[in-house]
């Protein structure tokens, strides 16, 4: 367990520096919190630092000594950092974590509902645009992955041509927040290598949790999002296809990568040891093998 009032001291103390204010003379103040949401293994405490009336600076450190992973999340914000990546920009280190920017006013989730539809899909097109052009300036050639498990996941033709390069590697609409039109892309400890369809599909296709809340039956909310003329499908055939034509690639060829994305997910979770049995990756898994779905066969038309 780490000791949350030095860390608030700590942090304070580097956001005054960042901010070139006195000890004395500035109006600042530190919040700790856990997110609600919060992986039961690996607890992440928060700490928001206002200067005046807004919110300035975040700081994010594990509870666990052995948790290296924020420390690696650092090491990736700097590296990507001027590279037109919409993120936050890293202070500097705390203990096992470090400080950076506050970004954006809400997460995506928190406010998507209550948008209207076309202010949706500006949205959902801002992020694609912004996902799309990280992808492009790191975009890289690469086999198809070797992995054993994709066997009787998906036909291993399908992953040939499919783009690959480093990746988010957690892109699901919590991890991006807004303000206004801008948004920022947060939470970067899974950035990796990888196929890159498997952040536009994690993105696209986790927003029907979010269209629909209070559907908690995944075969009902497969149906909703592949098998229903909905504002949903209308949101990921515009994003498969705006993203498809960014990178000059197949956009039916990047949906057809769905089973790939789910039981790489599930792998994943399983991974880290958590479980995805409450999650839709593997009814939806199970759902598309043998299904045909009429809109994802005409992206390309």
């Amino acid at each position: 367990m780490i000791d949350v009032d030095a860390v608030m001291e700590d942090c304070l103390r580097i956001c005054r520096r960042a901010a070139g204010v006195s000890e004395e003379g500035a109006d600042i103040r530190a919040e700790a919190w856990v997110p609600g949401r919060h992986r039961q293994n690996r607890v992440r405490r928060f700490v928001t630092v206002w200067l005046g009336d807004r919110p300035r600076y975040i700081a994010k450190v594990p509870e666990a000594a052995d948790d290296t992973k924020v420390a690696g999340e650092l090491a990736i914000l700097q590296a990507i950092a001027g590279c037109g990546v919409p993120q936050s920009r890293p202070i500097a280190p705390l203990g096992s974590g470090f400080v950076m920017d506050y970004v954006g006013t809400a997460d995506l989730p928190d406010v998507f509902s209550s948008l209207g539809a076309s202010d949706r899909m500006r949205t959902v097109c801002r992020v694609i645009d912004e996902l799309a052009r990280f992808h492009q300036s790191h975009r890289e050639s690469a086999p198809p992955p070797a992995d054993t498990w994709i066997d009787g996941v998906i036909d291993p033709v399908l992953l040939t041509h499919a783009p690959a390069g480093p990746t988010h590697g957690d892109f699901g609409p919590w991890n991006i927040r807004v303000s206004g039109d801008d948004v920022w892309f947060i939470d970067w400890e899974d950035y990796k290598p990888g196929l890159l369809a498997n952040d536009v599909l994690n993105f696209v296709f986790t927003l029907p949790v979010v269209m629909f809340p209070d559907c908690r039956d995944f075969d009902a909310l497969y149906d909703l999002t592949f098998h229903t003329e909905n504002e949903m499908r209308a949101l990921a055939a515009v994003a498969l296809t705006r993203y498809a034509r960014a990178l000059r690639t197949s956009a039916r060829g990047i949906a057809q990568l769905l089973p790939y994305f789910c039981a790489y997910q599930i792998r994943r979770f399983e991974a880290e040891g958590r479980s995805a049995a409450h999650l839709f990756y593997g009814p939806f898994l199970r759902r598309w093998r043998g299904d045909r779905v009429g809109w994802i066969e005409s992206l390309d038309d």
